[in-house]
């Protein structure tokens, strides 16, 4: 029997149907990662770094067996297969979903492709605000400090609004 990991990852969607999108997501993880164990309200925010949409945004904390390069092939199919554009530039764009690992239990990794924990989630209110609802004493170990201690430490100062308090009912968020 394969080891269980617990990982947090940050969902976030500005096409389309946002909930949607973000049900579809949560759903192809539960189907092909692991099971999901919580999910944080859903918040939106203005697009950060180029000029688009809004997004809706969650936080989920998953059990997993996957190594984390597995679950970054896996996420990232999961985004292909719910339609998800590749990048035809440097800059950022809209997205019907964008998935990606947070945390990997007290994993510090850096590779080519995947650096655990994300190398921008302290700087975002749109990830540490749904991940503070779910993990607030879960520390980040490459600064020591909980979700709670960088959230109040963030200088993004964008909008952002709770807008559904997000459950798990059937293998879909509610």
């Amino acid at each position: 029997m394969k080891k269980t990991h617990s990982a947090y990852l940050s969902l976030g969607s500005n096409l389309g149907d946002k909930t949607a999108n973000l049900c579809d997501a949560q759903k192809a993880i539960e189907d092909t990662v692991g099971s999901v164990h919580q999910v944080s309200p859903i918040y939106k925010t203005p697009a950060l770094g180029f000029e688009g949409n809004d997004f809706f945004n969650l936080c989920l904390e998953i059990k997993t067996s996957c190594t984390p390069q597995e679950l970054l092939k896996n996420i990232l199919k999961i985004e292909t297969d719910l339609g998800r554009k590749k990048k035809t530039s440097d800059s950022y764009q809209n997205r019907c979903i964008d998935i990606d690992i947070l945390l990997f239990e007290n994993i510090l990794s850096k590779t080519e492709k995947l650096t655990i924990p994300h190398p921008r989630a302290h700087l975002r209110n749109f990830v540490l605000y749904p991940l503070n609802d779910i993990a607030s004493n879960v520390r980040f170990p490459n600064f020591k400090l909980s979700v709670k201690a960088l959230l109040a430490k963030c200088e993004d100062n964008s909008a952002i609004f709770k807008i559904k308090t997000s459950k798990l009912q059937n293998n879909k968020l509610l």
